[in-house]
């Protein structure tokens, strides 16, 4: 189904293990929990804060997939440092026009007022790699979520970061300053 799961401690763990044995300049972790947030400022979000500030790594959050009308984003979305990303569906065509947050993406604010998801990238109809692939499965898939649209963030960061822009700080500002804005959008933008 695409789903799982695992033990904060282990996410922990593998980017603790990658940054002692490698340079790594962007994290995208499109991995949350199933039940939304209910503080903002937990261990676990204080640890990704503490990646970015500290390990000066541009982190690319999945907001989460609970949908619903405000305050279902998924931990570690409420870090301060990382960029959140909801789910921006483009409704299959070239125009702006009609884009809109798709209906099925996490929203904000943090249960302390503060506003996320801080950017949103396209993230329905998205073509993947399968994880089934091997034998007589498609090479590709489809899927939809903010899983899908926080690799465009982590790749835009990247890109940034190619050319010079290394402070996450910084990075994240230049996206979020250099957003669109939603047409029809009433409230957070």
């Amino acid at each position: 189904s695409g789903n799982g799961s695992m033990y904060q401690s282990d996410g922990m763990a593998a980017v603790q293990w990658g940054i002692s044995n490698a340079t790594i300049d962007v994290i995208n972790l499109s991995f949350g929990s199933s039940d939304p947030m209910t503080v903002d400022d937990d261990d676990y979000t204080r640890f990704w804060d503490g990646l970015v500030h500290g390990q000066n790594v541009v982190l690319s959050k999945s907001a989460g997939n609970e949908g619903g009308v405000e305050e279902t984003l998924t931990a570690p979305a409420g870090t301060y440092n990382g960029i959140v990303v909801a789910n921006l569906n483009d409704q299959g065509t070239v125009t702006r026009a009609d884009d809109a947050i798709a209906s099925g993406s996490s929203r904000g604010p943090t249960p302390n007022g503060r506003k996320k998801p801080d950017i949103a990238a396209p993230g329905t109809g998205i073509t993947a790699p399968n994880h089934l692939w091997e034998g007589t499965a498609s090479d590709h898939v489809s899927k939809s979520g903010t899983s899908m649209a926080a690799p465009h963030i982590g790749g835009a960061a990247t890109l940034l970061h190619d050319v010079g822009i290394t402070d996450p700080r910084t990075v994240k500002a230049v996206l979020i300053n250099t957003a669109d804005f939603l047409a029809g959008q009433t409230n957070w933008n």
